[in-house]
């Protein structure tokens, strides 16, 4: 079961953005998503080739990609309704993996029959990063989505040691998570404990 940490800086005050991609990367995740919106380009490719130069970890870059080129991270990880999987391939062949969200089956199985390498799928549970994209779609949503689509799928949206257990034996190549990891004090530690929690 794949770890994908996402960032958020404004989650975790008492850490400079630089101390906190160090923090995620020393924490063994196996994927990272430099996620920080409201940061001008510039800033958020200073934090992704950090997370790149550090290695131990895939790095995406949330929208940007631009800035995931110029990182040298290996992809990019694009929202439901913006530039498809295919259009990022086309202009740059080979360049990018691609990673795309979505809400519900029909945009799944749109980002997968675009070319996307995988999906970020939710929010499965309750969440207040994910609430502005309507209720959770729940775990048999989620088991449908990744039974139906022929590319790896990550659940994403509320996952934390307990409900990870509740999706373990879905067919999901991974989870996505914030706040189980970026909010912890001991991220290595919250890791260790998603992995256990999916044994």
């Amino acid at each position: 079961m794949l770890i994908y940490v996402i960032t958020d800086r404004r989650s975790r005050p008492d850490l400079q953005p630089e101390a906190l991609i160090d923090a995620i990367v020393a924490s063994g995740a196996d994927m990272i998503q430099i996620r920080e919106k409201d940061l001008a380009g510039g800033a958020t490719l200073a934090l992704a080739r950090r997370a790149v130069q550090a290695g131990g970890a895939q790095v995406y870059v949330n929208g940007l990609v631009d800035v995931a080129l110029a990182s040298g991270a290996a992809g990019v990880h694009l929202p439901a309704d913006g530039v498809g999987p295919d259009e990022v391939k086309r202009t740059w062949p080979g360049r990018l993996r691609v990673g795309v969200s979505a809400h519900t089956f029909a945009q799944a199985r749109s980002a997968a029959e675009r070319g996307a390498d995988f999906i970020a799928f939710g929010p499965v549970f309750d969440t207040p990063s994910k609430r502005g994209f309507g209720a959770p779609v729940g775990p048999q949503a989620l088991e449908t989505v990744a039974r139906g689509v022929e590319v790896p799928v990550f659940a994403i949206g509320g996952i934390d040691a307990a409900r990870m257990k509740i999706i373990a034996r879905l067919p999901i190549a991974g989870v996505a998570v914030i706040a189980a990891v970026v909010g912890d004090s001991d991220m290595k530690g919250a890791v260790s404990r998603l992995r256990e929690a999916a044994l």
